[in-house]
């Protein structure tokens, strides 16, 4: 042990046992109250710690569902917090999010989520180019197995795999205009079929 290290277990100690003692006389003489209220804190943090650890169950009920997509096939997408429409989608039956992009003309996958969907990126001619509003980018165009939003899946769907830095996925023109008409309402967006 390096004295930092005994430095440290010495002052935790000390501090142990001075919130141990201010403890020990505030329930001077209740002890059955203090294990009432040492219990009750164990209960809020572990309800916390296993809330958290189950989040995704509660998310649900508390969040509303960004996507939702009807019997139909009909997709309803709610704005995020930062004004934009996303939407989860399965390439090559893997789960990929997509910004929705009006001004792209492809499905446009980042080098990850392309990677994730079974692309050998690394292999690609990137002898594209796209003009976007960062400037001009290179990319590569490629054919996708699958690709789903809800039920409806798609086969051979044209994408392209995006050269430069991407965060998100775009979801472009090339899939929208497969929806026979798209509304956009206050922070709804409806893809009709």
């Amino acid at each position: 042990m390096t004295s930092d290290n005994i430095f440290q277990l010495f002052y935790f100690v000390i501090l142990l046992l001075a919130i141990g003692g201010s403890v020990v006389t505030l329930y001077r003489g209740q002890f059955g109250r203090m294990v009432r209220q040492f219990l009750a804190w164990v209960a809020i943090c572990a309800a916390l710690v296993i809330g958290y650890e189950n989040k995704h169950i509660f998310e649900g009920w508390l969040i509303p569902a960004q996507q939702s997509v009807d019997p139909a096939g009909n997709v309803t997408l709610l704005r995020d917090t930062n004004g934009y429409f996303r939407v989860s989608a399965m390439v090559n039956e893997v789960p990929v999010d997509f910004l929705v992009d009006t001004g792209a003309s492809l499905i446009v996958l980042s080098q990850a989520d392309a990677r994730r969907a079974g692309i050998a990126v690394d292999d690609l001619r990137y002898n594209g180019v796209a003009s976007t509003a960062n400037g001009e980018v290179r990319f590569a165009q490629v054919l996708l197995d699958s690709f789903a939003i809800g039920d409806a899946v798609e086969r051979g769907v044209v994408a392209s795999v995006n050269a430069g830095v991407l965060d998100t996925s775009l979801l472009g023109l090339s899939y929208l205009n497969r929806f026979s008409r798209i509304v956009i309402e206050k922070d709804r967006m409806i893809l009709e079929r």
